[in-house]
Parts: C-alpha cells; sequence; structure tokens
C-alpha cells in the first residue's frame, strides 16, 4: 500500500513538473522568438517594422502626394513679362519637346536627360538627348515672382545656349567631361557660358525693374550690382560651391 502510495506521489509530482514546464517553456520560446525578429541583421538593420517606420513612410507618401502640379511651370512661362520666354520657352514645353519636373536644388535649371526614343523632337534627335527644365516649389509663393522671373530668364539663355550649339553637352553631363586639355576646354566653355547668362539676366533685371524687387543680400543682388572684376570674383565663388562641375572646374575657372 505504502509503495502504490509512493508511486501516485511520484506520478502527480512528475504531471505538476510537466504542467510547470509547459507554462515556463511558452513565454520562453515567444521570447527568443521576439528577439529574433528584433536582432540587427548584417547590413545594421532589423527586421521589425516599427511604428515611427510606418510614420516615417506616410510623410513621404504624403509629400509627394503634394507636389503642386506641373502645369504651373507652364503658367510661369506662358505669363512671363520677357517675351522670348513666354514665347519660345513656354512653346517647348507645351509642345512636349521639353519635359519639366520639381525639384529639390537650384530656383531653376535647364539640363538634358536621355531622350525618348519614341517621343524625340526633331531638335534631339541626333544628340539623344532631350532638354528638360527643372524648377523649384519654393519659387512660387508671389513673394518670390522677381526672383522666379528672373531665375526662369537665366535658364532661358542656357536653353538659347544649347539650342545654337555654344553650350556643350560635357558642361550638362560632368562624367563626359573628361581630363587634361578636354576638361579644361570644357570648363572654360562652361565659364563664358556662366558669365554670358548672369550677364544678360543683369542686364534684363536693370531694364524691367526687377532688381529693385529681389533681395539686397542675395547673390544675384550682389553679382549685378558689382563692378566687372568684383563681379567674376563673385561669380567663381557662386559657381564653385553651386554647380555640378565647381569641384571639376575650379581651378580652371581660377586662372580665366
Amino acid at each position: 500500500m505504502a509503495q502504490a502510495h509512493q508511486q501516485t506521489r511520484s506520478i502527480s509530482d512528475k504531471s505538476t513538473f510537466r504542467v510547470i514546464t509547459e507554462i515556463l517553456f511558452v513565454p520562453i520560446i515567444i521570447l527568443a522568438l521576439i528577439i529574433i525578429c528584433s536582432s540587427p541583421r548584417a547590413d545594421g538593420t532589423t527586421t521589425s517594422h516599427s511604428a515611427s517606420e510606418h510614420k516615417t513612410t506616410a510623410v513621404v507618401h504624403k509629400q509627394a502626394q503634394t507636389l503642386p502640379s506641373l502645369d504651373l511651370i507652364q503658367e510661369l512661362l506662358r505669363t512671363h513679362p520677357h517675351p522670348d520666354v513666354r514665347g519660345e520657352f513656354y512653346e517647348m514645353v507645351r509642345d512636349g519637346k521639353m519635359k519639366t519636373f520639381w525639384t529639390q536644388g537650384a530656383s531653376a535649371a535647364f539640363g538634358l536627360i536621355p531622350a525618348n526614343t519614341s517621343r524625340r523632337s526633331e531638335m534631339t534627335q541626333t544628340a539623344g538627348l532631350s532638354p528638360v527644365l527643372l524648377v523649384n516649389p519654393k519659387i512660387l509663393p508671389p513673394a518670390n515672382r522677381a526672383s522666379t522671373q528672373l531665375s526662369l530668364y537665366h535658364e532661358f539663355v542656357h536653353y538659347e545656349q544649347w539650342r545654337d550649339g555654344r553650350m556643350p553637352i560635357e558642361t550638362f553631363i560632368p562624367k563626359k567631361i573628361g581630363f587634361g586639355e578636354e576638361a579644361r576646354e570644357a570648363c572654360t566653355k562652361k565659364w563664358h557660358a556662366e558669365v554670358e547668362a548672369y550677364h544678360q539676366e543683369c542686364a534684363y533685371a536693370r531694364k524691367s525693374n526687377l532688381l529693385t524687387q529681389i533681395d539686397t543680400r542675395s547673390e544675384l543682388f550682389h553679382l549685378c550690382d558689382s563692378s566687372q572684376e568684383a563681379f567674376e570674383e563673385t561669380l567663381r565663388v557662386t559657381l564653385v560651391r553651386n554647380e555640378t562641375l565647381g569641384a571639376a572646374c575650379a581651378t580652371t575657372w581660377a586662372s580665366l
């Protein structure tokens, strides 16, 4: 009888141990899975998605959705006070011969991108590149209207230079600039193109009275309000700081 009681107690103890083990084992497994799922990968990231990540993604999507319509760029060109900007420049965009995009970079920029072979304009068939106008949405507020009109006029001058073959492709595509004498020649052409564009922009700013409507602390105001010697020195500093070719062309520009 005592032996049977001891066996029964032994069985009871084993059952109790198994229950306790199962109770403890399940949380341990769950905890291990949580640690594995949130552990860093080799690239330093984690496989889990936090609430902040979802919030950031939502903000990015919201920002992308709140960009203004590209039609506003056409409207800026169509209503521009300079006849060539609201004429040929606007018509290039209207007719689909020049694409437009919003940018977070410069106020405005004229450039070249690989042409869509199915929709190349007659002007760019041989080059394989199409003109593009980039505009920063920050210039849209009415308070910036004068500087906006001057920026667009400046890019129109670059468009004319490209159209007439006075601004080579390598000045738009840094990887094509080359080395040695080839690079110096490209940097020299870029310099003369910018000098011409800023001289024309300043002349237009004075003639149209837009110069009196822009911030007197701006680089453009100082360029337009300086002597020729001071103009070129200020322009060198401006181009090295702001242009894609700044680092590659700094030495050449300093010698011109």
